[in-house]
């Protein structure tokens, strides 16, 4: 998953859209509370920065089903 695509699911989540089709991983369980917390509140703040944490854990070759479809990160190869 680009990041551009990642910016999208999270766009969608935080328009209570949950994320479909990409498994039932931790990426999914934080775009859901992102999509199920109020708009302003602590928990959505909270939400939207693990659901980046989580994004930026990810396995580039393949992690909870999600393909990777960005170059390699200069610095550390991941």
């Amino acid at each position: 998953m680009s990041r551009s695509d990642f910016e999208e699911a999270l766009s969608r989540a935080v328009a209570g859209e949950p994320l479909k089709g990409a498994g039932t991983g931790p990426f999914n369980v934080v775009l859901h509370e992102v999509a199920t917390s109020a708009a302003g509140s602590d928990a959505r703040a909270d939400a939207i920065e693990v659901a980046r944490l989580v994004y930026n854990q990810l396995d580039p070759e393949r992690d909870n089903g999600i393909p990777w479809s960005g170059p390699a990160c200069p610095a550390c190869g991941t």
